[in-house]
């Protein structure tokens, strides 16, 4: 299964990669019957959807579920058939060819070694649906389980827990980024225009929504490990980097919205709306001592690769002490800094952020720690300019639109009031939550 995964998404992933049509030969091979219509693959969290049209065109639908929703991709493409060797031509993307065979309401496509798998359907989306209910309802028991703490009960899950968490938070990094970069240039990372960010928008609901799924599971280990049998020094480096990753979303959320809820403990997904409901809602100036100060306390941490570091808590560290304006603090966090945290993208699960990004997210580098300490120092309108230099120069979005804020150039490049310098709150969180105010001006 695993290599039909891989050779699949080999094969349809070039059918998104870019955006401009490139046009194709006019072939005069009359499509054989049996081919046009519809034709469907499923294979775990992905569903595939081809139309082939009997004049050789049609179009390819690409479905994926990442982060409690569905995405989905419809790209135009043109084929050739002849002697059963299909030849697809996607839009801007590599030709693929393969050999078919078809069986009643089954296809193979067959490319060297390895053959996909579809059905042919009607085309309707009730098909579709049913296919994305049945994985849905098969994730469900597991997410019950995982949350209310029964499926922590070794070492590995431990690891498996907090594998999510990083998964999640390559989610949560760039729902952020895509809200920053719709405030600053009214479009999104593929330059459509977008239009305004209200409290009704999807992708305010969404970020939030995902920064708290990583919340709660932090809170899963942080508060669960201590009824595990494990080695004592393993026991304190997985608390700590739960609780590193809970900071850095917690102090990112604060920075887009000013004041959110502050829970601590975990819960099950169904009720977590309703715990949060009870928790008590902190201001960025009440929340960022309380995340420095659960950071002061990290001193062991895993320390592999893509997984945050020692370094990098120094980091967040300075980058708390400039938001609450200690630049002298945050001037011997970063002094001799060497950190070099990076978020792994996995293209697979993430295709849309790896198409934009590439295999990994920079979260704190070394360049980015010069100019954190350059920010430190800043004193004239040159070191200013310096360091929005810097930033845009190394593509460093993760921050950018926070340091914009911090520095006084946020409205000035985002062209934008002083009450859209924060995010709205999400409607549906004022609906269920009547004592978490909205951000004014929205």
């Amino acid at each position: 299964m695993k290599k039909l995964n891989l050779h699949l998404l080999f094969c349809l992933w070039a059918m998104f990669c870019l955006s401009l049509f490139v046009s194709c030969d006019n072939d005069k091979d009359v499509p054989q019957d049996g081919l046009p219509g519809y034709w469907y693959c499923s294979d775990d969290s992905r569903i595939y959807c081809l139309m082939f049209s009997p004049n050789g065109t049609g179009q390819v639908t690409y479905h994926t579920y990442s982060d409690g929703q569905w995405n989905k991709w419809v790209l135009p493409l043109q084929y050739t058939l002849y002697d059963g060797l299909l030849t697809i031509k996607p839009e801007g993307g590599e030709i693929r060819t393969g050999v078919i065979g078809i069986n009643g309401n089954s296809m193979s496509f067959t490319d060297g070694s390895s053959a996909i798998m579809f059905t042919r359907y009607n085309g309707s989306e009730k098909i579709i649906n049913e296919l994305k209910k049945e994985y849905e309802d098969s994730l469900e028991e597991n997410v019950d389980t995982v949350i209310e703490g029964e499926f922590i009960i070794t070492e590995n899950s431990v690891r498996n827990v907090i594998s999510s968490i990083y998964n999640h938070l390559c989610d949560y990094e760039y729902r952020q980024m895509l809200l920053e970069k719709i405030r600053l240039t009214q479009k999104d990372f593929y330059d459509r225009p977008m239009p305004g960010i209200t409290p009704s928008t999807p992708h305010v609901a969404n970020t939030w929504d995902t920064a708290y799924q990583i919340i709660n599971m932090a809170n899963l280990v942080i508060n669960e490990l201590n009824k595990i049998d494990m080695n004592e020094r393993w026991r304190i480096a997985y608390i700590n980097e739960a609780a590193a990753l809970r900071c850095m979303v917690y102090y990112n959320l604060s920075q887009l919205w000013g004041h959110v809820p502050y829970i601590t403990e975990s819960h099950n997904n169904r009720i977590l709306h309703e715990a949060i409901q009870s928790s008590p809602i902190l201001s960025q100036e009440e929340l960022c001592p309380v995340l420095d100060g659960i950071l002061q306390d990290i001193s062991i941490l895993p320390e592999d690769k893509y997984r945050i570091t020692r370094e990098a808590v120094k980091v967040l560290r300075a980058e708390i002490a400039l938001s609450l304006g200690h630049k002298e603090e945050a001037r011997y966090l970063l002094q001799d800094c060497q950190a070099n945290f990076y978020l792994l993208v996995d293209e697979s699960s993430h295709p849309e952020i790896y198409y934009i990004f590439g295999e990994e997210l920079p979260n704190y580098t070394p360049e980015k720690t010069a100019l954190l300490l350059k920010e430190a120092y800043m004193e004239t309108p040159e070191d200013t300019s310096a360091i929005l230099t810097g930033w845009e120069t190394q593509k460093l979005w993760w921050g950018y639109w926070t340091m914009l804020k911090r520095t006084g150039h946020a409205k000035a490049m985002a062209g934008c009031e002083d009450y859209e310098l924060l995010m709205p709150i999400p409607q549906a969180e004022i609906d269920l939550m009547p004592s978490l105010p909205q951000n004014p001006g929205y």
